[in-house]
């Protein structure tokens, strides 16, 4: 142990377990023996020592210790005890060792290490390395600095890399909440079910095994959520990889899901891809009087300004790519789905492809709401739900069902089926060999080309106009029916 005030800078004083003393530097016994007793004292309630100017080691007990680092290059051991460590100005290095320890490197590049034990890890400033290992760990980067690794270890974590651009922020195994800086930081939550939040710049997100919450930030961030079944709350423009189990992205502005309300525009990705994901899902506001979220996978190049309904579309051009068969889930308000910008910019989406050579398409839920839905180049499944919506095909044989509402359905290329439901629908199938069905309602029905077969028996006078082709229509006696071939009244 290295002592200063009062007894001079160089003096060492050694003790044994017996308290002999070993060495007096021509100091009085007695003024050592005072300061021995001191010592022994703090040795046994847990000791407060400080560096100096030079390079120090600092050892505690197994009692609570509090140990402070001078100037230079110091080593803090804490050992047993909750201990409280702090490094100062240097590169230090920090042990904590067992108990639950408050540890902080100071200014400097410092290594600091909790041990077992829940521990308060913060680094300071410098490029630093912080470890939690075992126990329930506390790591807050409140310093500046690019940091080289922050790791919580096992147990349940919870990082934040705040400030710099930190290259690894890890959970480790347990139930870890990481969360993003202000710079370019790297989160994986390792083994467990993580919650992993980005931060103002781009980042990576590696959800890990386990069933994962995941935000990304208001950038363009990498996700990866790894195995199990996850949710990404997605506030940006991320180019991301879902991996196995059942996992959902939510289309939401807020850096705070899933507790906030998104009542807002949801757009992307601009340059990126999202693959194997099983379900997408707009997340709308509580508040009736708040519009719904507009999503649209292709990143479009031409916009309008929001109206008093919020809905709106922004710019840009580039691809996007929906790999696997994906379903979009419009939970409620006023929403709208494009997945290739239709008709504006060159914007559009590529499919993979699964056993065979078979396009998967979409599976998308409008839900509650007068919702906008626009199809890709897939053989898509569309639901319109509550509300009067409009739903689109493009290329592709698709399903578009409207449900209640005053629906509008345009089926477009392909060999398409159309079904209005309740309310006063109007349903167009474009080219191709479409099926359209009415509903309950009075209706009207546009065969459009190709060799059409249309049901309007519902008791209500629906117009049918079969179009060209060779079509058939089977209709009520008293419905307006024109330009088919083959018409059959019930």
């Amino acid at each position: 142990m290295r002592a200063g005030a009062g007894l001079g800078p160089a003096l060492s004083l050694a003790l044994a377990l017996s308290g002999r003393l070993v060495d007096t530097c021509g100091v009085p016994r007695i003024l050592v023996l005072v300061v021995l007793c001191v010592l022994c004292a703090a040795l046994v309630a847990g000791q407060a020592s400080a560096g100096t100017r030079g390079p120090d080691v600092l050892r505690g007990g197994a009692q609570a210790d509090r140990l402070a680092g001078g100037f230079g290059r110091d080593r803090l051991f804490g050992l047993g005890g909750a201990d409280v460590l702090r490094g100062d100005s240097g590169g230090d290095r920090l042990a904590g060792g067992a108990g639950a320890d408050r540890m902080n490197g100071g200014s400097g590049n410092d290594r600091v290490d909790g041990g077992t034990g829940d521990d308060q890890l913060d680094g300071g400033d410098g490029d630093d390395i912080v470890r939690g290992d075992g126990g329930d760990d506390f790591i807050v980067e409140a310093g500046f600095g690019n940091d080289t690794l922050l790791d919580g270890g096992d147990g349940d974590d919870y990082v934040d890399a705040n400030r710099g651009s930190d290259r690894a922020v890890r959970g480790g195994r347990g139930a870890d909440i990481l969360r993003g800086g202000a710079g370019r930081d790297r989160l994986d939550g390792g083994p467990g079910n993580d919650r992993l939040s980005g931060g103002d710049s781009v980042d990576t997100l590696i959800g890990g095994d386990g069933d994962d919450i995941v935000v990304s930030g208001r950038q363009y961030d990498n996700v990866s959520l790894g195995a199990g079944d996850d949710h990404l709350y997605r506030s940006g423009y991320d180019n991301v990889d879902c991996g196995p189990g059942i996992d959902t992205i939510h289309a939401t502005k807020s850096a705070d899901a899933p507790t906030a309300v998104a009542p807002e525009r949801y757009v992307g990705p601009r340059r990126g891809h999202i693959s194997n994901c099983e379900l997408i899902v707009s997340d709308d506001t509580t508040d009736p009087q708040q519009p719904g979220i507009d999503i649209s996978l292709g990143w479009t190049n031409a916009g309008r300004q929001a109206g008093p309904s919020g809905s709106g579309r922004a710019g840009g051009s580039t691809d996007a790519s929906l790999r696997s068969r994906a379903t979009v889930r419009l939970t409620g308000g006023d929403d709208y789905f494009d997945p290739i910008a239709r008709g504006i910019g060159t914007a559009k989406v590529r499919y993979d492809f699964a056993y065979g050579f078979v396009p998967l398409g979409l599976l998308v839920f409008a839900r509650a709401g007068d919702d906008v839905v626009i199809a890709t180049h897939g053989s898509d499944h569309v639901e319109g739900e509550a509300g009067s919506d409009t739903l689109r095909g493009a290329a592709g044989n698709d399903l578009l069902f409207g449900r209640t509402g005053a629906d509008l359905l345009v089926g477009d290329d392909g060999n398409d089926e159309l079904e209005g439901g309740r309310g006063r629908d109007r349903l167009d199938g474009g080219a191709g060999n479409d099926r359209l069905t009415g509903g309950f309602d009075r209706d009207t029905l546009r065969g459009g080309g190709g060799r059409d077969k249309i049901v309007a028996v519902d008791g209500k006078r629906d117009i049918v106009d079969c179009g060209a082709g060779r079509d058939t229509a089977l209709v009520d006696s008293h419905d307006d029916v024109r330009n088919c071939e083959r018409i059959q009244r019930d």
